[in-house]
C-alpha cells in the first residue's frame, strides 16, 4: 500500500510542478503580450494628404470656361489611427526561441492595415461638385449662377499603404504618410439661354469695354466680337451702386491701395491690375474674393471687381481712351 501511496504522491506532485509550470508560462505569455499591446498601442499613425490643387479654372476665356473654384469645403486635414485601431492590426504569438524566455512575437495583418488604410483615404478624398451657370449658343458665359468645387483623387494609395506596413514592422513608433493627390475639377451644368444684345455699337475695329450690371460680367470686345470674356464679376453693394453710364480709360495703374469710407465703413485693400474710367469707379483685380457669384451683401464699394487673372487681361486690352460701357 505504501508503494501505492507514494506513486500517488509522486503523480501528485508532478501534476502540479506541471500545472504550476504552464501557469508560469501562461503568466509570462499574457504579460509579454501586455507589454507588447501597450507599446504598439502607444505608436502614433498620422496620414495626411499632400500636395492638394484647387480647380481655379480660367474666369477669362472668350467661351465659358471654368471659373473660379469656391473655397474648399471643410475636410480632416489628417487621420490619425486611435490604440483600438493599433491593437486590431497585430495578431500576438509566444515566441520560445530563446531557451528559458518567454516573449511575444508582433504579426502585423496586412488586410487590417489595408482596410484601415482604405478607410481613411476615403475619409480624406473629396468628390467633386458640379457649378452652375448660363451660357449663350456659342458657349460665351452669360451668367455664373454658383461655382464649381473640385475632388480630391487619391493616387498612391496601394504604395503608401505598402511603405505604412513597412514602417511598422521596422517598429517605427511615430510613422506619417502622405497620400499623394490630384485635383477632381467640378465642371459645371450649363444652361443655354439668349446672348444678350450689345449695349454699345462701336465701330468694327474699335476696343471696348462691357460691364452688365444684370448678369455681372465684364468683357472686352472689338466691335461686336468678343475678345475676351464675357468673364464674373462683382460690381457695387445695393448702398454703393456702380455708376451706369458711357465713359472712357483715363488712367491706368499697376498697382495701388484703396482706401476709404465705404457702405461698411472704413476698407483699405491692395489692388492690382487698375484702369479708372469715372472718378473713384475703376475696374481691377480684387484677390481678397474667392468667388465671384453675385450676392448683393456681399457686393464691392462701388467698382468692377475681377480675378487677378482677368483684370491683368483687361488691364493689357485696354488702352487711355477706351471706351467702357456700363448698363444694367
Amino acid at each position: 500500500m505504501w508503494v501505492l501511496a507514494m506513486i500517488v504522491a509522486i503523480v501528485i506532485v508532478a501534476s502540479w510542478q506541471v500545472f504550476r509550470y504552464n501557469q508560469q508560462q501562461s503568466d509570462a505569455i499574457k504579460r509579454a503580450t501586455a507589454a507588447a499591446s501597450q507599446e504598439i498601442t502607444s505608436r502614433q499613425v498620422v496620414v495626411t494628404l499632400a500636395g492638394v490643387s484647387g480647380n481655379t479654372g480660367n474666369t477669362g476665356s472668350v467661351s465659358a470656361k471654368p471659373a473660379k473654384a469656391s473655397p474648399q469645403k471643410t475636410q480632416p486635414s489628417e487621420i490619425r489611427a486611435t490604440p483600438a485601431q493599433l491593437r486590431s492590426w497585430v495578431r500576438f504569438q509566444p515566441d520560445r526561441s530563446q531557451k528559458g524566455k518567454v516573449r511575444t512575437k508582433v504579426q502585423f495583418q496586412p488586410e487590417k492595415v489595408a482596410a484601415w488604410m482604405t478607410q481613411a483615404a476615403a475619409q480624406l478624398k473629396r468628390a467633386p461638385e458640379k457649378g452652375s451657370r448660363q451660357v449663350d449658343a456659342t458657349g460665351h458665359l452669360v451668367r455664373l449662377l454658383k461655382d464649381p468645387v473640385s475632388g480630391v483623387k487619391i493616387k498612391n494609395l496601394a504604395k503608401s499603404t505598402s511603405q505604412l506596413m513597412k514602417s511598422l514592422q521596422d517598429g517605427k513608433r511615430e510613422v506619417k504618410i502622405e497620400l499623394r493627390t490630384e485635383s477632381a475639377p467640378g465642371g459645371f451644368d450649363d444652361t443655354v439661354v439668349p446672348t444678350p444684345p450689345l449695349a454699345y455699337q462701336a465701330q468694327p475695329t474699335q476696343v471696348w469695354v462691357d460691364v452688365n450690371l444684370s448678369n455681372h460680367t465684364t468683357a472686352v470686345y472689338r466691335g461686336n466680337q468678343p475678345v475676351y470674356g464675357p468673364i464674373p464679376m462683382v460690381n457695387g453693394h445695393p448702398q454703393a451702386p456702380t455708376r451706369q453710364g458711357v465713359f472712357q480709360v483715363y488712367a491706368k495703374v499697376d498697382h495701388q491701395i484703396m482706401r476709404g469710407i465705404g457702405w461698411n465703413g472704413p476698407y483699405e485693400e491692395a489692388a492690382p491690375w487698375i484702369a479708372y474710367f469715372s472718378g473713384d469707379y475703376a475696374l481691377h483685380g480684387a484677390p481678397w474674393r474667392h468667388t465671384f457669384v453675385w450676392e448683393p451683401e456681399k457686393g464691392s464699394h462701388g467698382c468692377i471687381n475681377m480675378a487677378v487673372a482677368d483684370a491683368k487681361q483687361v488691364f493689357d486690352l485696354v488702352s487711355i481712351g477706351t471706351v467702357v460701357v456700363v448698363h444694367q
